[in-house]
């Protein structure tokens, strides 16, 4: 089989039924099929992250760029979710953010399983990695020390 990228088969299965005048049935091995479906939505962000002496952070702030492709497709929600979850486990009093979509001459971009989540997660365990560090603290402390607590919602 011929490899395919992404464009070319979701051509392919457009011009077949134009041509034929009904639904085409396309078989892809797993090659083609990685290539021809969208991924994670790449993010690159800033933080800055505030605690007292005694490790219970006060503020998180995180600045992002989220790559959508250059079609929208699912960048809005995955935008969404990516701001719904940055604190993670973690209370704090103070969050700023903000994400700018960007669109790219990529390929679209698509949700996979708790989309913006995987993201938005790494940030704040790097942020929480790099206090620690700041600190001198140990990590797995200050983790525990900051976390929500049953009786808060959000």
């Amino acid at each position: 089989p011929i490899p395919c990228v992404p464009w070319q088969s979701q051509t392919s299965g457009q011009y077949q039924r134009r041509v034929h005048g009904d639904l085409v049935k396309m078989k892809f091995n797993r090659f083609q099929d990685m290539t021809s479906t969208g991924k994670r939505h790449p993010v690159c962000a800033t933080y800055k992250i505030g605690a007292k002496k005694d490790g219970t952070v006060t503020a998180y702030q995180l600045d992002s760029f989220m790559d959508g492709g250059w079609a929208k497709e699912w960048s809005g929600a995955s935008a969404a979710r990516f701001q719904q979850r940055q604190d993670n486990v973690y209370r704090i009093e103070n969050v700023k953010s903000t994400i700018k979509l960007v669109r790219t001459n990529k390929p679209s971009n698509t949700v996979m399983r708790s989309p913006g989540c995987a993201a938005s997660i790494y940030f704040m365990e790097s942020a929480m990695q790099h206090l620690a560090t700041k600190l001198r603290m140990d990590e797995a402390r200050l983790k525990e020390q900051n976390f929500l607590k049953k009786t808060y919602s959000r």
